[in-house]
């Protein structure tokens, strides 16, 4: 079997799972086969090496949770979450997936940190002064992404930091996704941008990015951030 036929198998398997199964049970089967495992990380190649770097180094420098109560949306196998927290008074780590909030309890031991399994779009997000959504929106359908704003919005935050993963090249913002979990945008040559349609928060401010170094990368990080005034 050619790898072309092998690509376009595995497409409508992907495409099938996302249509008839709920977002826990898309990210249950992503995490539990190591569907988007980079080197040492389950969560991805945004959270190993140099984008991990960029994001730590941007919450670290800035010091934009020093003394704060934070909220990870969609903390993963809390690659990045393990460098940031001793900088916060609490930091709340969500995921939808079960089995990786049960893993990071027993690695990740201290009294700043409370584990939760959580769906976002579905249950209360609980309140915390910073939130921080790291390469989340970007697998998610544009309903979903705008009723997670929402309810953190109501919760009056003092700050929301958003990472997404966009193309370099020029690009259309915020096509729906098809296939949400295992797709991001970049299928259809889009990315997240909060400031645009049909989202157009003008709150949120873009307010760094950074290109890899790896000229095969096609694609860039930028930083959405949402200051309360």
């Amino acid at each position: 079997m050619t790898n072309k036929i092998k690509n376009f198998l595995n497409l409508i398997k992907r495409t099938l799972y996302s249509k008839f199964l709920t977002n826990k049970n898309i990210f249950y089967y992503i995490y539990k086969n190591n569907f988007w495992k980079y080197k040492g990380s389950r969560s991805g190649q945004g959270s190993q090496g140099e984008y991990l770097d960029f994001t730590v180094n941007l919450i670290k420098e800035e010091k934009k949770i020093i003394d704060k109560t934070v909220c990870d949306i969609g903390c993963g196998d809390f690659n990045f979450g393990s460098k940031i927290y001793k900088d916060c008074k609490k930091y709340i780590a969500l995921d939808i997936v079960d089995f990786l909030i049960e893993e990071n309890k027993k690695f990740f031991s201290s009294q700043s940190i409370e584990f939760k399994v959580l769906d976002v779009v579905n249950d209360k997000i609980p309140i915390a002064d910073v939130y921080i959504i790291r390469q989340v929106f970007q697998h998610l359908r544009n309903k979903d992404i705008s009723e997670i704003i929402k309810k953190i919005f109501k919760n009056k935050p003092e700050k929301i930091i958003v990472f997404e993963d966009v193309p370099k090249c020029e690009f259309v913002a915020n096509k729906e996704i098809r296939g949400e979990g295992f797709f991001t945008r970049h299928e259809y040559n889009s990315g997240v941008d909060l400031t645009m349609k049909p989202f157009e928060i003008n709150d949120f401010k873009k307010t760094n990015e950074f290109e890899s170094s790896d000229s095969e990368i096609n694609s860039k990080l930028v930083c959405y951030e949402y200051t309360k005034n």
